[in-house]
């Protein structure tokens, strides 16, 4: 936990710079439940990758980053309601019952390009 606020930090600033926010280590080779749980914190922070110091932790890790079917289906339905409202002039849009404008479309896109389900 002490580097919770550091770790939200660096991940804020690489967004703001638009470049890859890389999350560090995880030290402790025999436990991957930890990397799993420790990869998926980072992914909710906005980290888009891990520095990994051996072989046995890049299945883990790829499985951690790995966006759900659900997650998927919700990106693909932002985006093209995003789209559908956009062409009609509008700036944002109800999905799920949830407001979506351009911040939600980037963390659609985001999780669609690392799915690599294709979208600009």
């Amino acid at each position: 936990q002490e580097v919770a606020v550091p770790r939200m930090l660096v991940s804020q600033a690489a967004h703001a710079a638009h470049v890859a926010a890389m999350d560090g280590v995880f030290t402790d080779l025999h436990d991957e439940a930890g990397l799993i749980e420790d990869t998926r914190r980072g992914k909710e922070m906005g980290y888009v990758g891990k520095v990994l110091i051996h072989p046995s932790q890049i299945l883990p890790v790829h499985q951690a980053f790995a966006s759900a079917e659900e997650e998927v289906a919700w990106a693909t339905e932002v985006i093209d309601s995003f789209e559908k409202a956009k062409a009609k002039g509008a700036a944002l849009v109800v999905v799920r019952g949830k407001m979506v404008d351009e911040p939600i479309v980037g963390q659609a896109r985001r999780i669609l390009r690392q799915r690599n389900v294709g979208t600009k």
